[in-house]
């Protein structure tokens, strides 16, 4: 797992200080665990150059055994869960490549479901596997879809300390558009400080969890403060090396969801024809297929009692070119007509209509 935690911390850095650039002053959430399955399970399916070039953003030589040892790590947690699967429409079933289903449960312990409601099915699948953090993902829009990717992760965990009334403090909140606003806040006093030349922070320990919530603060005021600690930060270094120094801590209780598109990012970071009709999906099917929407949506609770954390990424697969048109059959030329028994799948009248 260490070996390849370089490139887990630049893909989680890249994705910060992209998301940040788009959302200017809004909230961030997301799950670079999520996005970076996602994207292995995107190479699983591709050859050629589009693989190259999701290896090549991954900086992974081998995302699949880099991915389960993280994920394997992760999954021993208390409070941990993770899902991973591929949705395919009933129609297009027999379409799927014969060994990929056993390569996806093999590789990402996936599974493949046909579905004759995609976008419902997908959303009843996020729901489930983010224990209701997340009700949905998939939107009408999405309903001509042939295929669909996910990835799903969920951490619940309360703190070591339980906290009473007497322990909720209001604190004025300076928000980064230059309001403010009143909020409670947990008064605390912890033993973990981060002490570094761009933030300070601290480290609060969940009850039985081999997990921990790290908070830091850009020693600079300011937007451009923020994106200059975003662009030189290493999640992974400074969280080391925190230091056992009591520490009174003010930390504010706040929730809220975030959905991000982030085919731009992709874009940016060199996989470009994945989203192409040059796309190659040949391990996944040989009808021509593309990745028409890439999907990531977080939802992050931190409150008294503790965290609740969960994250999708969604990649929708279409049809490239007019191979198979939004499954359409138009009879506007002479057509074979039969009326078939269900049981015998014998024609109990036939015929064709040449003209009408």
């Amino acid at each position: 797992m260490r070996e390849y935690r370089r490139a887990y911390t630049d893909l989680t850095g890249s994705l910060l200080i992209d998301l940040y650039k788009q959302k200017e002053t809004e909230n961030i959430a997301l799950s670079p665990f999520s996005v970076m399955v996602l994207l292995g399970m995107a190479a699983q399916a591709s050859a050629g150059e589009t693989w190259k070039q999701i290896l090549q953003t991954l900086g992974m030589d081998d995302p699949v055994r880099a991915i389960q040892g993280i994920q394997e790590a992760l999954d021993k947690e208390p409070g941990f869960h993770s899902a991973n699967a591929v949705f395919v429409q009933e129609a297009l079933k027999n379409a799927v490549s014969e060994g990929y289903p056993e390569a996806l449960k093999r590789d990402y312990n996936g599974k493949l479901f046909a579905s004759e409601d995609i976008v419902s099915d997908i959303n009843k699948w996020t729901k489930k596997q983010t224990r209701g953090i997340i009700t949905d993902i998939a939107g009408e829009s999405m309903k001509h879809a042939v295929m669909g990717i996910l990835s799903a992760s969920v951490f619940q965990r309360s703190w070591t300390q339980h906290y009473s009334y007497d322990d909720i403090e209001p604190m004025e909140f300076r928000n980064a558009d230059g309001t403010v606003k009143e909020t409670d806040t947990i008064w605390t006093l912890e033993d973990m400080f981060i002490a570094d030349t761009l933030v300070t922070g601290f480290v609060k320990q969940y009850r039985r969890s081999g997990c921990s919530f790290m908070a830091l603060l850009p020693r600079l005021e300011g937007e451009e403060a923020l994106l200059q600690v975003l662009e030189n930060l290493d999640l992974s270094t400074v969280f080391e090396e925190r230091i056992n120094v009591e520490t009174a801590v003010y930390l504010p209780e706040f929730a809220f969801q975030q959905t991000f598109d982030i085919r731009e990012y992709c874009r940016a970071q060199g996989i470009t024809e994945l989203f192409t009709e040059h796309a190659d999906f040949s391990p996944l099917s040989e009808i021509p297929v593309h990745l028409d929407t890439l999907i990531h949506k977080a939802a992050i609770d931190v409150s008294r009692k503790g965290t609740k954390a969960a994250a999708v990424s969604m990649g929708i697969i279409d049809i490239t070119g007019a191979f198979f048109p939004e499954m359409e059959v138009k009879l506007n030329r002479p057509f074979i007509w039969a009326v078939m028994h269900n049981k015998t799948a014998l024609p109990v009248f036939a015929g064709v209509v040449n003209r009408l």
